[in-house]
């Protein structure tokens, strides 16, 4: 939704608190994830007048939406604290160091759509696209978190099958507070969408 509001130039508060999105809002909890065929709807930007002389000149700056890539870098079970690293992100290059719990976060455009993720000590590049995750409570959001986090749990494509039970598994296994099951419960969802960060 953040793109969304940043291409239509309409503040994310107007649509995200608009009863029109009542519905959806009470569905999706959260304003960073959709899915497809939710209906999202977007008000008019609203117009707004400011008073000035006509013989002179006035400057009006655009503020530009931001928001913030949040990363957690772990190598073999542990964080990579420490190393410098370089995102290519829309064409911009920003460099950085992550911080000794291995974390990084970055401000960027709400309109980027990929990035580059490039570490230092490690010469391959790993590609990290926006506005592709699904909601937690459907199958394939699953699948795309417990891959993030390095749980394979197969292709994200919305089937339940062997590889996505095995991710799961491997997740609730390194939980205390999760017991093994057959399908995801609402407390495995909820955990792992927390440590996913959205």
């Amino acid at each position: 939704m953040f793109s969304i509001a940043a291409e239509r130039d309409v503040p994310l508060e107007s649509i995200w608190n608009h009863p029109e999105n009542a519905t959806l809002k009470q569905q999706r909890k959260l304003p960073n994830v959709l899915f497809p065929g939710d209906i999202l709807f977007v008000p008019d930007l609203q117009t707004k007048q400011e008073g000035g002389d006509s013989e002179q000149k006035h400057t009006f700056r655009k503020k530009r939406p931001k928001t913030v890539l949040r990363l957690r870098l772990i190598y073999d079970g542990e964080p990579l604290k420490d190393t410098k690293y370089r995102l290519v992100i829309d064409g911009r290059i920003f460099r950085g160091k992550t911080n000794p719990k291995g974390k990084l976060e970055q401000v960027i455009e709400a309109t980027a759509r990929e990035c580059t993720l490039t570490v230092q000590g490690n010469s391959s590049k790993h590609k990290l696209l926006f506005g592709f995750l699904d909601p937690g409570e459907t199958t394939s959001g699953l699948q795309a978190r417990l891959n993030n986090l390095g749980y394979h749990a197969g292709k994200v494509d919305g089937d339940w099958g062997d590889l996505t039970r095995a991710g799961m598994h491997a997740f609730q296994s390194q939980k205390d507070e999760l017991a093994e099951s057959s399908k995801p419960n609402d407390q495995t969802r909820n955990l792992l969408t927390k440590e996913h960060g959205s």
